[in-house]
């Protein structure tokens, strides 16, 4: 008798590699986060290179929100290209409700009662955090659980994607393409606020990392189907991207405009994730042993970290 370690979805779709990039995405996040930690009892462990490299963990937030992109926009793309039936909003937002309301609810009730009896006493910024909102209210992150910021994040994302989803009603591929691309160019050099949220603590902010998801959906779903005949070639972009979004995030772009130093951390993440898809070597990577249980567990872990 064998056991599947792997999770239910919503659409019945499992892909594997997606939890695989869930592992990449949060065990940076965790380290870095730990390093902060150490950093505030020991001072002198932020001084050096290491601390700086470490701090690129914190950009795996984005690799997120590329997946979100993927995974939401999924069925809505499957739909409009006549694969499965047309996805149920009531659901949709259902099953989100109670597969991540829970844990986040437990999260910031425990967190925030330990505050309370610390002696912090905002009252105003505990309930907004329950209701996902308190970058829009206050314009900074909440002290009661700071990580917050990122949840709150994806559910603007979320009550948006039943509207986003419409892009795929335009048949023309490079038609579609070329808006999401678009969106993504400018949206990256924009700088939105949305009420009292600054553009890095609301959606319009992160909105290119998650183009860059539906992005990979229109490709995943009508173009790589099919195994590519180019893996090494797929296997070198991926790698190759993957290793310029490491110096891109550390270092940004070294004499040119601030326009290029945000539009091409989106663009080189689409090549990472599409050599995941196109290159079975990479693919296998993603999806070696323990990573894709560990990736699909991120969720809990980016919570209780």
């Amino acid at each position: 008798m064998s056991i599947s370690l792997s999770r239910r979805t919503s659409t019945g779709q499992y892909i594997r590699e997606i939890d695989g990039l869930r592992f990449f995405a949060i065990m940076p996040v965790v380290i870095w986060h730990l390093a902060v930690r150490l950093g505030d009892l020991h001072p002198e462990s932020t001084v050096g290179p290491l601390y700086s490299w470490l701090a690129i963990g914190a950009k795996g937030v984005q690799i997120f929100f590329i997946i979100s992109g993927f995974i939401l926009l999924l069925p809505y793309a499957q739909y409009y290209n006549g694969i499965r039936d047309r996805p149920s909003t009531r659901p949709f937002y259902l099953r989100r409700i109670t597969r991540l309301e829970p844990p986040y609810l437990i999260a910031v009730i425990v967190i925030g009662s330990a505050q309370f009896l610390r002696g912090v006493d905002h009252i105003g910024r505990f309930f907004a955090g329950l209701g996902y909102s308190h970058a829009l209210f206050f314009g900074d992150t909440n002290p009661f659980f700071s990580i917050a910021w990122t949840l709150e994040i994806e559910i603007q994302f979320y009550l948006l994607v039943p509207i986003i989803a419409k892009v795929f009603l335009l048949r023309d591929p490079i038609a579609r393409r070329a808006i999401v691309v678009s969106f993504i160019v400018l949206l990256s050099s924009a700088d939105i606020s949305l009420f009292n949220a600054p553009s890095h603590l609301n959606l319009f902010g992160h909105l290119p990392w998650f183009g860059v998801g539906i992005l990979l959906v229109d490709c995943y779903i009508n173009d790589w189907q099919s195994p590519s005949t180019r893996t090494t070639v797929w296997s070198s972009v991926s790698a190759i991207s993957a290793i310029m979004l490491i110096i891109v995030f550390r270092f940004g772009l070294p004499g040119m405009e601030s326009t290029l130093d945000t539009v091409v951390p989106p663009l080189l993440g689409f090549l990472v994730f599409a050599g995941v898809f196109r290159s079975p070597r990479v693919g296998r990577a993603v999806t070696w042993g323990p990573l894709p249980i560990i990736g699909g567990m991120a969720y809990s872990i980016y919570l209780l970290h």
